[in-house]
């Protein structure tokens, strides 16, 4: 059950795509980049599958292979 009195994290779409840039330049995982910006690896790594569907490096509902 979730916490109503918990609010969620909100980053402006700058910041996100400058993390997103900041994982694709520099060859770290996930977990080492978010954990130097202060984010969680989960959502950095949301981040950048949505700039990867986005950008049509992958499909929508398919695996990576």
């Amino acid at each position: 059950m979730t916490n109503p009195t918990k609010t969620r994290r909100q980053f402006p779409e700058q910041q996100k795509l400058e993390a997103v840039a900041l994982f694709m330049q520099e060859g770290l995982s996930c977990n080492a980049v978010a954990q130097r910006l202060g984010l969680h690896s989960r959502s950095l790594a949301r981040w950048v599958r949505q700039a990867r569907i986005d950008s049509g490096q992958v499909v929508p509902g398919t695996t990576a292979s």
